[in-house]
Order: structure tokens, then sequence, then C-alpha cells
């Protein structure tokens, strides 16, 4: 769900704003990790990172 879309469900809900982008944020973030963790087991596979 993108930002913009969190933002109307929210005002068409009555939920306030302040929640929804913390929910929001809380879904990229851990989205985020997950991919920053396969990207760093890509580098240790391919090119021998640490």
């Amino acid at each position: 769900m993108n930002s913009t879309r969190a933002l109307a469900d929210a005002a068409r809900s009555g939920e306030p704003l302040r929640d929804a982008v913390r929910g929001y944020e809380a879904r990229m973030t851990d989205y985020a990790f997950s991919i920053v963790a396969e990207s760093r087991q890509t580098g240790r596979k391919r090119v021998g990172q640490r």
C-alpha cells in the first residue's frame, strides 16, 4: 500500500492521520529491512561482501 492510499483510506474511515502514517511507516520499515537483508545475502554470495 502506498502512502497516498493509506492517507485516503484513513480519511474515508475517520482514522486519525497520525495513526495511518504510523501504520504505513511500520509496514515500510518491515519491508525495507527484509529487502536490505536479502541484498546483503546476495552481495555475500555473488561478490564476497562481508
